[in-house]
């Protein structure tokens, strides 16, 4: 699912294979593939902790050892292992990779069983081994494993491979990449340095293709509806009435990440931010993506995007998955980039994908410095995969890092292709009901148009809600990427009503699978942005793993739960939910998390999936808002005939905000009648404790705050 990317980019050996992600490992804490957390990996040299001999490498299909090169590089890793321990006790002879059928690899992706179909060069096609007898297997995505090692290490490390005669060359978020000479090493080479001191990440690179979120192919009417419905009043995205406020998103740029717009289109000519772009070819699709966002307005061409006053740069990410190419785009000019928006992902076939450390941490590092410390807004189209995939098995749009966006249409409901999703975070108007959006195109020979009347998909929805952001951050600069995303749940507004999956969560907010809090309206949005009370800071529970080791009934839709109690208190905005199943066909499972309140998330679902390992993390921000302490369920069902799974463990890990409980002014932890008492002494001493109203001054409207507050209780 990674679009398009230039070609000067894909090297010679380039191959794409079909393959499916079927070990989905990557965010565990305990994933030995990835290496997420060096905390709990062994780091010692030499070996000394009496485990017996270091990993051999992988087994690689089809290996030939004897070539002069590969004997060079085997001489090399043994005196690079030489290097790093710094004694004849740490000497690991390197044995000769062997054929076989068979070979767990150390990959970016995860730890993963391969089938590697040209192991002893710099790229090849790699397979997943599937192994579901009960049900015919189903296509796999494309796959490419490469010699190129992602590092991240100390400098002593990286100096010893450099010293090894490795090519080291820097990449985002304090990693190296190391080039090898073929896949085969570059397996090995992962292997000797799982147990090196200094060593936090190393992993095989492995890419998996990526695609723009193209819409579907339908006629539509030409005109800007989404922007104002005069035929289904209300069934918009309220542009004009933002307007009215006076904003449309000047001083505010949108990085398109996609295929390369054009930028001399008449509607977008003079909007480029050069010094924000990045060099590469040309898409139409990546062209009506800017136009929806910021194609000019009043210019009497074209139809304007809902922030036409803002500007936009040019970037791009890697068609075939290359997570350092990535990495870069995420992190690129971010000071220049306040938003970036993604209308691309892994390929919508309900498989579970996986994201490589690298671009995890170059998310987290862009919304950590971006925009001056205030954070780089990531705005995902939520994928149009339908009802065979889910936004959490994206993980790019389920990051707790961006904002997932799903697709409604004229009629204001979902559109059948939109995927629904617990890390949904809301949606807004694409194609649909006989109509599409109006955009922006590249003319060609046979179709000469500067203009499309089809454009659609969530590749649509996304750029309509990044340009949406663009006029709260024109009313309001110093919004964060929270506060953005609090900002979000807290406008939008129920749609489909009629809809029975909506229901309240704990703190209150309606939520639905298929349309997160609902829909966006620009004008709420910007009133809300003028008036915004910064959000908390932001805190992080890892409640750590449990392990289930326990069958799952086949067939049967009560299924199997396991538990785990929260004795901390945290007020949750999103929460990560690691599980690790194992079978023969895990599209039969359906997979439900519940909080302490009774809110359920559903986070996978029945689907078309013949593999047999589930090593995923998935998200949902449908706990927003709820305190994190309790009894929290996860519950696995079976719900189809012939194939067992087993339940092996699941793991939390919670996003938010310290709980506050504005009646405790004594902070003794209990709700009582001597907090008036406190509240008055903080009240006269100046204490902003008192303020629990929270509009940033201490006065008379402070008082009835805190008696609902003391009745609300904590």
């Amino acid at each position: 699912m990674f679009g398009f990317r230039p070609s000067s980019l894909i090297g010679p050996n380039h191959s794409q294979a079909g393959l499916s992600m079927h070990h989905l490992p990557g965010k565990r804490p305990e994933s030995p593939g990835i290496l997420w957390h060096p905390r709990q990996l062994r780091r010692t040299l030499g070996r000394t902790d009496n485990q017996g001999p270091a990993p051999a490498p992988a087994r690689l299909h089809g290996y030939q050892p004897e070539t002069r090169t590969m004997r060079c590089r085997q001489h090399a890793l043994i005196m690079l292992t030489l290097i790093l321990s710094g004694t004849a006790a740490g000497q690991v002879a390197l044995p000769s990779p062997q054929p076989a059928d068979r070979a767990t690899v150390r990959t970016t992706l995860g730890r993963v069983e391969l089938l590697i179909d040209t192991p002893e060069l710099a790229q090849s096609r790699a397979s997943l081994v599937d192994h579901s007898p009960g049900k015919a297997p189903t296509p796999q995505p494309s796959l490419t494993i490469t010699d190129r090692v992602i590092l991240k290490a100390d400098a002593g490390v990286v100096a010893a491979m450099r010293d090894a005669g490795y090519d080291v060359l820097p990449a985002p978020a304090g990693y190296v990449v190391v080039t090898t000479s073929s896949v085969a090493e570059a397996s090995a080479l992962v292997d000797q340095l799982a147990d090196v001191a200094g060593v936090s990440r190393a992993a095989v690179e492995m890419r998996t293709p990526a695609v723009e979120r193209t819409p579907l192919d339908d006629p539509f009417y030409a005109n800007a509806w989404h922007l104002f419905n005069e035929d289904n009043a209300g069934n918009d995205i309220n542009a004009e009435a933002a307007w009215d406020l006076g904003v449309t998103g000047a001083g505010v740029n949108i990085g398109i990440v996609d295929g390369g717009t054009w930028t001399a289109h008449p509607d977008l000519a003079g909007k480029h931010m050069g010094a924000g772009s990045q060099s590469g070819g040309l898409s139409s699709h990546a062209t009506s993506v800017a136009g929806v966002a910021v194609a000019s307005g009043n210019n009497q061409e074209g139809a304007a995007g809902i922030a036409y006053g803002s500007t936009f740069s040019r970037l791009y990410f890697s068609p075939s998955g290359d997570p350092v190419f990535n990495a870069n785009t995420f992190t690129f000019r971010n000071d220049i980039n306040d938003i970036k928006n993604n209308s691309w992902g892994p390929n919508d076939t309900g498989f579970l994908w996986s994201i490589s450390p690298i671009e995890t941490d170059a998310l987290r590092e862009a919304v950590t410095t971006g925009r001056d410390g205030k954070g780089t807004i990531f705005v995902w189209a939520g994928g149009n995969g339908s009802t065979n995939d889910r936004v959490e098995y994206d993980p790019y749009a389920a990051s707790v890092y961006t904002i997932a966006i799903g697709a409604i249409t004229t009629l204001g409901r979902r559109a059948s292709y939109s995927e629904r999703g617990s890390a949904l975070m809301a949606v807004t108007y694409s194609d649909g009901d006989g109509r599409g959006i109006v955009a922006p195109r590249i003319p060609t020979s046979n179709n000469p148009a500067n203009y499309t009347f089809n454009f659609g998909g969530t590749s649509s929805a996304s750029p309509l809600a990044a340009g949406a952001i663009a006029l709260c951050l024109e009313a309001n600069p110093d919004l964060t990427w929270r506060d953005v995303q609090q900002l979000i749940v807290e406008t939008a507004k129920p749609v489909d009503t009629s809809d029975p999956d909506w229901t309240t969560n704990g703190a209150g907010l309606s939520i639905n699978h298929n349309y997160g809090f609902g829909q966006l309206d620009a004008a709420a949005m910007v009133a809300a942005a003028k008036n915004w009370t910064p959000v908390a800071p932001s805190t992080f529970l890892d409640a750590g793993m449990v392990t289930v080791n326990h069958p799952i009934p086949d067939n049967d839709p009560a299924g199997f739960s396991a538990s785990i109690d929260i004795p901390e208190h945290m007020t949750v905005e999103q929460v990560a939910i690691d599980v690790d199943a194992h079978g023969t066909y895990i599209g039969d499972l359906q997979i439900t998390l519940t909080s302490p309140d009774g809110t359920d998330s559903i986070i996978a679902t029945q689907h078309f999936n013949s593999v047999d390992v589930i090593d995923h993390t998935f998200y949902s921000v449908r706990h927003w808002g709820e305190d994190a302490a309790g009894t929290w369920t996860l519950n696995i069902a079976d719900l189809a005939a012939d194939d067992t799974h087993t339940f092996d463990s699941f793991a939390l890990r919670f996003y938010g905000t310290e709980l506050v409980c504005h009646a405790d002014q004594d902070n003794d932890g209990a709700v009582t009648a001597s907090d008036f008492e406190a509240w008055m002494l903080n009240f006269a001493n100046g204490d902003m404790q008192a303020d629990v109203n929270g509009d940033g001054v201490l006065n008379a409207a402070d008082f009835p705050a805190w008696i609902a507050a003391f009745n609300e209780g904590c």
